[in-house]
């Protein structure tokens, strides 16, 4: 198969535009998900920077601040002086926001400035319980992505030994990541106008999607009228070669049933009849085939059903009017067409006991319309039939042209109206005529 023909499938270019809009949202997120990654791997490696770090602070203090307890060490003036000094110069050094010891209860701390009081502030340290513990039970550097006010920092926890090889205290630094903060606000902007680029890519997506309907639909309308304008020609020349052979064969008839009058014969109302049905389907063909120009004009669709009603005479048919119904533009004769074949439609459904509601009613919501509805309670149709009900030369009627609901519908859609069909089988069928409501003068 071509690449044109495969192009002109409506189906091949959903699919292709469907997986373009994916593409387009894969590249339009590319730059968020790379950030994550990136930042992912970055945090990872300074993690590793620090807890190296950290371990070389939790050595040389072990190896300048020789102290059996923690408690001891608080006692010991130089020893405190010189850890203090240890600390600070740990905190110029590697430009910490935070430097001190805790305890391995987590309750006493030894800050680089020194302070009266023992005790933690809980309102300037803050330190992860499960982290603590770890360090404690691990004998191992932990290290934490956090934020505090806004800020994001990585701290780490370093176990202190003594000569002994125990854990006396906890080393706990902040080390400032500004890097993350900038990080974090560009995955910000790139999040929302990722955001606002699937916007605009899902806007303009659906915008191909109603062109390209509308392009397909166009090409079959296109398609429709090239075959009707066949059809045209066609019929122009077949009524022509049939319609004077019919008025010769109906006129002979006649001659025939008046030279035999007094026989009695079925054969001299049989052709005409016959002769009228095939009139009757060389004009519906033509109807069909060429579009006739319809001179629209504001009408009232309860007057008109009145007179349609009474020119059935038929008790079946019960009218239900809305008294403040707007008037409609539309043709008069070819509106009488539309719902005289609707009801006669409806006629031949129904049995004896059946009824036909014929009902109009106004529709206020923007755009205001007319509703006609006709319904039965006669034998209705499957699914097939109403899907096929408006395609021309079908028909379930052996006499029938198949082109009367066509017909009827070319004509409300030429009146700016709509057709709907709904039925099911042994329950009746509805039809509902929607017109635009027109203001009275």
């Amino acid at each position: 198969m071509k690449i044109a023909d495969l192009l002109s499938q409506k189906k091949t270019v959903y699919t292709l535009l469907i997986v373009g809009v994916l593409v387009l949202l894969i590249l339009n997120f590319w730059g968020f998900f790379f950030l994550r990654n990136l930042e992912d791997r970055l945090t990872a490696q300074l993690k590793e920077q620090v807890q190296t770090n950290g371990d070389l602070y939790g050595l040389q203090l072990s190896n300048e601040v020789q102290i059996d307890y923690f408690t001891a060490l608080l006692d010991d003036d130089i020893k405190m002086v010189q850890l203090q000094r240890l600390l600070f110069d740990f905190k110029e050094r590697g430009k910490l926001a935070n430097i001190f010891l805790v305890d391995v209860d987590g309750k006493q701390v030894i800050d680089y400035d020194f302070r009266s009081s023992r005790a933690l502030p809980a309102s300037r340290f803050q330190i992860n319980d499960s982290l603590f513990a770890r360090t404690l039970i691990e004998q191992t550097t932990q290290v934490e992505l956090r934020t505090f006010g806004g800020l994001y920092f990585l701290t780490a926890y370093v176990p202190v030994r003594n000569l002994y090889e125990e854990t006396i205290a906890v080393l706990v630094f902040d080390v400032p990541a500004e890097f993350f903060t900038q990080i974090e606000r560009f995955r910000a902007s790139l999040l929302w106008v990722g955001l606002g680029g699937t916007v605009v890519i899902l806007g303009f997506a659906l915008l191909i999607i109603l062109a390209v309907r509308r392009i397909f639909e166009f090409e079959r309308r296109l398609h429709q009228q090239t075959r009707l304008a066949q059809l045209g020609q066609m019929a122009a020349m077949v009524a022509h070669e049939i319609r004077n052979p019919l008025s010769i064969i109906k006129g002979s008839a006649d001659v025939l049933r008046k030279k035999y009058a007094g026989e009695q014969n079925e054969m001299f109302e049989f052709i005409p009849e016959e002769i009228d049905r095939l009139n009757r389907l060389v004009n519906d063909f033509l109807q069909f085939a060429r579009q006739r120009e319809l001179s629209l004009k504001k009408l009232d669709v309860n007057e008109t059903l009145k007179k349609i009603a009474d020119r059935f005479q038929n008790a079946a048919i019960e009218l239900d009017l809305d008294a403040s119904l707007p008037l409609i533009r539309a043709d008069q004769d070819a509106l009488t067409q539309v719902l005289l074949n609707i009801i006669e439609n409806a006629r031949m459904a129904i049995d004896a006991e059946g009824r036909i509601r014929i009902r109009t009613r106004y529709r206020p919501a923007r755009p205001a319309s007319v509703q006609i509805v006709i319904e039965d309670n006669g034998c209705g149709m499957d699914d097939e039939t109403r899907q096929r009900i408006f395609e021309p030369f079908f028909s379930t009627r052996a006499t029938g042209s198949g082109l009367g609901m066509a017909i009827s519908k070319q004509l409300v859609e030429q009146m700016d109206g709509a057709i709907e069909v709904s039925s099911s089988q042994h329950t009746g069928t509805r039809v509902t005529l929607t017109f635009p409501a027109q203001v009275r003068d």
